[in-house]
């Protein structure tokens, strides 16, 4: 096996195309679906808004769905509209619905309570495991 090595300086370009062609497509998928919104008529805008409102209703308090029931189960959507929802705030919404930013400020008040190492137990695929102690005080 070749072993292809890169330089840390083509790495951030590479990064850098990347984030800029993620930010050209977010920033033209917005537009695009602005356009949309606009060229709609008042009536098409209202019953989108109605049956996007009656579902997250329904897959939020009806069902109490994770954030990607809502959008594989009841938008019907495919996994291309992840990134999309947490674009748009979807993410967000769905997080205050329910409760999941309360959840996180309590874990972050009882994160300096929590211990500097922790015990790993991996295993190598054929039932044997090994122990390793691992430090986490650099994560705070």
């Amino acid at each position: 096996m070749e072993e292809h090595l890169i330089s840390q300086e083509a790495l951030n370009n590479l990064l850098i195309a990347l984030r800029n062609s993620q930010e050209k497509f977010m920033y033209d998928y917005d537009k695009s679906a602005d356009d949309l919104w606009v060229s709609m008529s008042s009536d098409d805008r209202l019953k989108a808004f109605y049956v996007i409102c009656k579902k997250i209703h329904d897959g939020e308090f009806n069902h109490k769905g994770t954030y990607r029931f809502m959008l594989y189960s009841i938008f019907g959507f495919d996994i291309d509209s992840y990134a999309l929802g947490i674009e748009c705030g979807f993410m967000s919404i769905h997080n205050a619905i329910c409760g999941v930013d309360k959840t996180a400020d309590k874990w972050s008040k009882n994160f300096n309570e929590m211990p500097n190492e922790i015990n790993v137990l991996l295993c190598d695929g054929n039932n044997v495991f090994t122990g390793y102690k691992c430090h986490i005080g650099g994560f705070r």
